[in-house]
């Protein structure tokens, strides 16, 4: 017995006998697939269709990327920039309240 074929009959533990897949078998169809011209595959009306929506979609990425993250970056620096004038303002503003305020007419 050779490639995990068993003596025990599939029908004495419950199973049916293996059914065989209809129409030719996997080799022949593997053979007509691999003989077969590369020009029909080039030639092919869907494979082209579906390579141009891959490369309009991957361009409308990258065109994405490029403009994103610039934008992000820009966008990110200047918020950070803008929170540390206001720190710092609000820096002053405390250290100003924690002098003694001098009244005009006390010198």
């Amino acid at each position: 017995m050779s490639g995990g074929e068993s003596r025990i009959p599939l029908s004495s533990i419950g199973f049916s006998e293996p059914c065989k897949a209809p129409g030719p078998p996997m080799d022949d169809l593997l053979s007509q697939a691999l003989d077969a011209p590369s020009e029909v595959v080039l030639l092919d009306p869907t494979t082209s269709a579906n390579a141009m929506v891959f490369v309009l979609i991957t361009l409308l990425g990258v065109g994405m990327a490029l403009i994103y993250v610039p934008l992000r970056l820009f966008l990110t620096l200047t918020a950070r920039s803008r929170r540390l004038r206001l720190l710092q303002r609000i820096r002053q503003l405390r250290e100003e309240l924690g002098k003694p305020v001098e009244s005009p007419g006390s010198s």
